[in-house]
């Protein structure tokens, strides 16, 4: 929430864009790749999984590249991670499997942290 204002942008054609882009993802050898009447390119999980927030954001989910991207996990760093359960968490639809599948990539954030001992006062 930034406390300055935006230039003028056409949110509703940005939306439609990101959805689009969306809609168009599939996977291929294990890689995700997007489909465009230009050809096919390769795009990050971790950019799907940004996308997958912003969607959620406007309380419009795309579930089934939700469910694309949560299947191949393994591929977002932990930033990627975290912003797909943040996906997963917000929003008006709740469904127990994504509930439960971002509390499982929550875990992993978890599990993947590294504390050092020095910084730790007891």
């Amino acid at each position: 929430r930034a406390d300055y204002a935006l230039p003028l942008v056409d949110l509703k054609a940005l939306k439609n864009f990101i959805r689009t882009s969306l809609q168009k993802t599939k996977i291929l050898n294990n890689q995700l790749y997007w489909d465009y009447s230009s050809g096919q390119g390769v795009m990050s999980a971790q950019s799907a999984a940004f996308m997958l927030y912003a969607l959620a954001r406007y309380d419009q989910p795309d579930l089934k590249t939700e469910n694309l991207v949560f299947k191949n996990h393994q591929q977002l760093p932990i930033f990627g991670k975290a912003l797909l359960a943040a996906a997963m968490s917000i929003g008006k639809v709740t469904m127990p499997l994504r509930t439960q599948r971002a509390a499982f990539l929550i875990d992993q954030l978890i599990n993947s942290l590294e504390i050092d001992a020095c910084l730790l006062r007891l």
